[in-house]
This record gives structure tokens, C-alpha cells and sequence, in this order.
């Protein structure tokens, strides 16, 4: 548990740092993206989960940019909003990077409609702090494996 909680601090640390210091617009995406792609001690599925939410958040990002940049009124958001709700639940426990083709136009519809800003600004943020937050996990993962290989097994 100990290692855990220490990936997700140094990972959070890392990338909301990194993102600080890229000047991104939303550093937060970037510590969301370490902390849900790290796994629990032991997991196999955290590379993949990795690649799972950089591409599945790419390809929102593009569903997004297909919803948002013609700039529709405010009800068709809202039916955006409640498809991607219904979408994430549904894929959410079967496959990460498909729900992630709803969540992130959930969450980025979301966020427009709260605070507008500049639509492609907001879809390259996204991007670029799921990408950075995802290799600051990634590259974790990958050093702890490799520190686990490295020490030696107790005799049991």
C-alpha cells in the first residue's frame, strides 16, 4: 500500500509540476490522467491502461471537437452531457479507452458549458495533459517493475 500511495503523490507531484511549468491551461487533467492510470501494487494492467486512455482520449477529444466547434445551442450539450453519461457507465467496466470516447466529450462539454473558453484551446489541453500525465504514470510503472526485478526473492 505503502508504494501506492507513494506512486500517486510523486506521480500527481510530476505531472501537475510539468503541466505548471508547460503552461497548459488545465494542469489538474494531468494529475487526473497519473493517478487513474497508476494501478494498485502488483496490477497487470497498468501499461496498457496507460496507451488506453491516451488514445481513447484522443479520439474523444476528437468527438468533442466534431460536437463543440460548430458551437450548438445549449440543449443539444445537454443531451451530449446525458449521452455521455449513459456511454461511460455502460463501457466504463468493459473496455477504459471505449468509455473514454464518452467521457471525455462528457467532461469537456462539461467544462465548456461552466467556463467557456477558446474550443481548441480546450481540446489541445486536454490532449496534452492526458499524454503528460500518462507517461509521468507510465514511466512509474515501469521503474517500479524494474526495481521489483531487481531485488532478490526471499526464501519462503
Amino acid at each position: 500500500m505503502g508504494v501506492s500511495i507513494a506512486q500517486n503523490v510523486a506521480g500527481a507531484l510530476a505531472a501537475g509540476s510539468l503541466a505548471l511549468v508547460a503552461g497548459v491551461g488545465h494542469p489538474y487533467w494531468a494529475v487526473v490522467s497519473v493517478v487513474a492510470v497508476l494501478p494498485p501494487p502488483g496490477a497487470k494492467h497498468s501499461v496498457s491502461r496507460a496507451f488506453h486512455r491516451m488514445i481513447g482520449t484522443t479520439l474523444g477529444v476528437v468527438v468533442t471537437a466534431l460536437v463543440l466547434l460548430p458551437g450548438p445551442p445549449v440543449a443539444v450539450l445537454i443531451l451530449v452531457v446525458a449521452l455521455g453519461q449513459f456511454g461511460a457507465e455502460i463501457l466504463i467496466g468493459r473496455h477504459y479507452g471505449a468509455a473514454l470516447l464518452f467521457v471525455t466529450p462528457l467532461a469537456l462539454t462539461v467544462v465548456h458549458l461552466t467556463s467557456p473558453v477558446p474550443v481548441p484551446a480546450l481540446l489541445v489541453d486536454r490532449v496534452l495533459e492526458t499524454i503528460l500525465g500518462s507517461v509521468v504514470a507510465l514511466v512509474i510503472v515501469l521503474l517500479v517493475r524494474a526495481q521489483a526485478r531487481r531485488r532478490p526473492e526471499l526464501p519462503g
